[in-house]
């Protein structure tokens, strides 16, 4: 029984391992940046809308890109940011994964001067495309957690934060405690489920005696 339990302790951690330690999928400081991103470490990221044009002082020296150029040094495909958007910055990755993993972080989205009018939004895109919203600028900072399953294969993953309808007012997308974990096969899933079992059935036995 006490070998059972250690063969799933194993299997377990065996599936929570962080894979950015085997180099399959780097922490933000080996991710590309486009724009005026801030990256302060494997697990923290600061990306802002200011731009030099505008007037405005960017925290990384280098400004926001308008959109048709932010589309492609995020690897987007043409046309994938929405109309309203204007200029933004943000971080892309290419990976190819030999398993599935779970990205997972903590996101705040503020501005310097609120206006209903011009709601900047925060995004995640994978593989080209859009794929969900994080937030709109609000009176307040708002944020979240996000999660996201990649299967094995090649991916590009990008976060980014535009400007709606104007190029000024400054906004800012902070990311924190990126996370890329594995996300056990299900041979492992049956492999523990055996294991319970195993243990179930040594349990009963000694219950009987």
């Amino acid at each position: 029984m006490t070998r059972t339990l250690v063969l799933l302790a194993g299997l377990a951690a065996a599936g929570a391992t962080p894979l950015a330690q085997a180099g399959t999928l780097p922490g933000l400081t080996g991710w590309t940046t486009a724009g005026d991103v801030l990256v302060g470490s494997d697990s923290a990221a600061l990306i802002t809308t200011a731009a030099i044009d505008s007037g405005e002082t960017p925290i990384s020296g280098r400004s926001a890109l308008l959109f048709d150029a932010l589309e492609p040094a995020l690897q987007l495909n043409p046309g994938a940011l929405p109309g309203d958007s204007y200029e933004g910055s943000g971080l892309v990755v290419q990976a190819d994964l030999a398993a599935p993993v779970r990205v997972s972080f903590q996101w705040t989205l503020s501005t310097d001067s609120y206006d209903a009018g011009y709601l900047d939004r925060g995004f995640v895109a994978v593989d080209g495309q859009l794929f969900a919203t994080l937030g709109e600028v609000a009176a307040s900072p708002v944020g979240g957690s996000f999660s996201l399953l990649l299967g094995a294969g090649s991916h590009t993953l990008a976060l980014g934060l535009f400007d709606v309808n104007a190029t000024d007012l400054v906004s800012r997308l902070s990311i924190s405690q990126l996370s890329v974990s594995a996300v056990p096969e299900p041979g492992t899933y049956a492999l523990m489920l055996g294991g319970l079992a195993a243990v179930a059935a040594v349990a009963r036995r000694r219950a009987q005696r």
